[in-house]
């Protein structure tokens, strides 16, 4: 890449990082291209290569058996007319054998439609075996980063979902625009402080033997008419349509291997009005089609900057992602973030969103590093005992630490099930509170002021027990807390700078 495209990722990156974007994956690049070359690493391609394997085997009942019954019993009794001959035939013919080592051309789904009964298609996806080895590595290390907290996907199938799962846990939730459409009345879609809950949404539907989801092109229609009604999901719609400059939402688009038309229609309903306001700058899309006529449409009409490698794309976006979260923070007269590992993105969005209000952070770089170096503690308790402003993040994590206690004792057991030997802190963070404990009550005695100021975060309740009542023993607990529900960042930021001006 030149140095121009360079700058141009590592801003994205750090656009990124701020949880400005959405991201929207299709099928193209979910499936790892070394592992699964026999689909490009598509999974809309190995959903039809599963059909067609299935369709043509055993393993999946059609009925076949009692048509061939049928047609012998029509057959020798006169019966049989040429449009039941045809129909019993079809479904005869699913049982000839195809085995998986054979090779085979993969049909359309146009093709198998117009062969087999399309309610018979979609028995033959129910059996569908996923195996997380399959998955697109570069993908899950994206996703690994957590800067992603909303992720769209015009895939039916359920890797992305395994993956967001191994990530988020029950954090996640799962919606799709034909059943589950739309957040909860509980859920902010304020984005200064990326605290809207963990989100995958089919736009297509989720591909299940209960549920309604895209195999057709009269399917795909009716999916994104739904964008556009009365049945569109409202909340989670305007999220990504806010035009707020302090909340505005960017499109990352890739893989979505849908037609010209489909994307158009997609594209639009996504993003609306404003980006013709807005000229769409900022917008991202791998483009794909061979004429490009849809490069051209997305370029010259709405402004979208467009790429063509999706996976080198992802690995170098991924790169510089892990990049920025390594870069070295200033020391001096400045706020030191304390926070739980699982909510490093959101720690890092904070931070930069202060920085560019004008105040100095102090936050560890833990993301894409090699683990801890022989002074990695002693760097610590240094930033801690020279911050003016000490910032705990308290979020859902945080929740569940504490409910757990804040110390593991000598012969329990640890997560991973290992015996401890001697007594320590659960976590990390936990530890950072001591030290800040310790610099507080030694910088008072050289008359020296360090501040204290939580962060409450969505998913945490400070009028609970585990907080009012909890076996952690900490003055942090006890101090007033910044409440995110309540309060802007501009407001944050007039509050910490009244403190520091005191």
């Amino acid at each position: 890449m030149s140095d121009n495209n360079d700058d141009a990722i590592d801003a994205l990156a750090k656009d990124c990082l701020l949880g400005k974007y959405i991201l929207i994956v299709g099928g193209e690049c979910i499936l790892d291209p070394q592992k699964r070359k026999d689909v490009g690493g598509d999974s809309w391609m190995w959903m039809l290569k599963h059909l067609a394997l299935r369709v043509g085997s055993n393993k999946v009942s059609f009925e076949s058996n009692k048509a061939e019954e049928t047609y012998q019993f029509l057959k020798e009794r006169g019966l049989l007319t040429e449009e039941l001959k045809s129909e019993l035939e079809k479904q005869i013919a699913l049982t000839t054998p195809v085995t998986e080592n054979q090779n085979i051309t993969i049909p359309t789904i146009n093709e198998l439609v117009q062969k087999y009964n399309l309610d018979h298609i979609r028995k033959g996806l129910n059996d569908l075996e996923y195996h997380d080895d399959d998955i697109n590595p570069a993908l899950i290390r994206l996703l690994e980063t957590k800067c992603f907290r909303v992720v769209v996907t015009t895939a039916v199938d359920h890797h992305l979902e395994r993956v967001m799962r191994n990530i988020w846990g029950d954090e996640l939730q799962v919606l799709d625009i034909f059943s589950h459409a739309d957040w909860g009345e509980g859920v902010r879609t304020q984005n200064e402080f990326c605290d809207v809950p963990p989100t995958l949404y089919y736009a297509f539907g989720k591909q299940d033997k209960n549920e309604q989801y895209v195999l057709t092109e009269d399917d795909a229609m009716m999916a994104i008419a739904r964008w556009g009604n009365a049945m569109r999901p409202v909340k989670f719609g305007n999220y990504i349509k806010n035009a707020n400059d302090k909340e505005k939402k960017f499109l990352l688009s890739m893989g979505c291997q849908l037609d010209n038309w489909q994307f158009r229609f997609f594209w639009y309903q996504l993003i609306g009005e404003k980006i013709k306001d807005q000229k769409g700058k900022g917008q991202v899309a791998m483009t794909w089609d061979e004429n490009g006529r849809l490069k051209r449409y997305l370029d010259e009409i709405w402004g979208v900057i467009t790429k063509d490698n999706t996976q080198e794309f992802i690995e170098t976006l991924n790169t510089s992602i892990r990049e920025q979260m390594c870069k070295s923070h200033p020391l001096g007269t400045y706020l030191f973030i304390s926070y739980a590992h699982e909510d490093e993105s959101r720690a890092y969005a904070l931070a930069e969103n202060l920085k560019a209000r004008g105040l100095q952070v102090w936050i560890d770089k833990r993301l894409g590093s090699d683990g801890r170096d022989n002074q990695y503690d002693e760097r610590i308790k240094a930033a801690i005992d020279n911050c003016a402003v000490f910032i705990p993040l308290m979020t859902n994590q945080t929740r569940r630490d504490l409910e757990k206690g804040e110390l593991l004792r000598k012969g329990e057991l640890d997560d991973e099930g290992n015996m401890i030997e001697q007594d320590c802190f659960r976590r990390y963070y936990f530890q950072e509170w001591q030290w800040f404990e310790e610099s507080l009550t030694a910088n008072s005695k050289m008359k020296r002021r360090q501040i204290v100021q939580p962060i409450v975060l969505n998913g945490y309740d400070k009028t609970a027990d585990y907080h009012t009542k909890g076996i952690v023993q900490t003055s942090i607990l006890k101090s007033s807390m910044f409440d995110t529900m309540t309060y802007t960042m501009d407001d944050l930021v007039k509050h910490i700078n009244g403190m520091l001006n005191m």
